[in-house]
């Protein structure tokens, strides 16, 4: 079956191709993700960073000092891509990467000055994305949504794992 997006709100046909509701969920949530990327890849190019770089971004601002392992399971990405991200984010000078002193095998990633300050600045840039994404829902409901797809998500990486 093909699907078409039709965002005319007005259109109250009853064809089911062109109905918005049995568009799927997966593909409602890759247009997000797509148009994210594509928006902040433009913002941040100036940075010499893509879209696929801020999750990592974003993660370290909230969890300071964590490992490389812990960042992989946090972020639900396998530990190779880690490494590609982190080293990448290091050639640019926007993190270290350093041996665990607990534990000689893991490395500690951090912020460098130059990295935290960009990070704040991308984290400014998303904040304002997602709050122009989300304008239309009041306060009461943007909580709710944010419940609900932190719901999905871990719903989702639970059927991964089974």
């Amino acid at each position: 079956m093909k699907y078409e997006m039709n965002f005319n709100q007005n259109d109250n046909s009853n064809n089911k191709e062109n109905n918005n509701d049995n568009f799927p969920l997966a593909a409602l949530i890759s247009i997000i993700y797509r148009t994210h990327n594509t928006h902040l890849n433009h913002l941040i190019e100036r940075f010499n960073l893509t879209a696929g770089q801020i999750p990592f971004i974003l993660h370290l601002l909230n969890k300071e000092n964590i490992s490389q392992d812990d960042l992989a399971n946090d972020l639900f990405i396998d530990k190779g891509t880690v490494a590609i991200a982190l080293r990448k984010l290091e050639d640019e000078g926007f993190v270290e990467r350093k041996k665990s002193e607990e534990n000689r095998r893991k490395y500690i990633i951090f912020f460098t000055p130059k990295g935290r300050k960009v990070a704040l600045k991308i984290e400014k840039l998303n904040n304002h994305w997602e709050n122009k994404l989300l304008n239309e829902f009041s306060s009461f409901e943007k909580k709710e949504f944010m419940k609900k797809i932190r719901m999905l998500s871990l719903k989702s990486i639970e059927i991964m794992k089974e």
